[in-house]
């Protein structure tokens, strides 16, 4: 393996949305390195009556290098 120059990771709530940036970082020389990581978090949000709602949301990440 040539040595690594460059690092990032990429992190989206939504599985769909992250796998598309992976593929665009793919082609854009970067490769994916280790596994997924997926992180719980709630997010503070207001309903329509102006009452504050928890809502449960999962961040995905991906690292990879170049």
């Amino acid at each position: 393996m040539e040595k690594v120059t460059e690092y990032k990771i990429v992190k989206e709530t939504n599985i769909t949305f992250l796998i598309s940036k992976v593929n665009e970082s793919i082609k854009d020389g970067w490769q994916p390195i280790g596994g997924l990581a997926i992180v719980p978090s709630i997010r503070n949000k207001l309903d329509n009556e102006g009452e504050e709602k928890k809502k449960d949301i999962w961040w995905y990440h991906q690292a990879l290098v170049k």
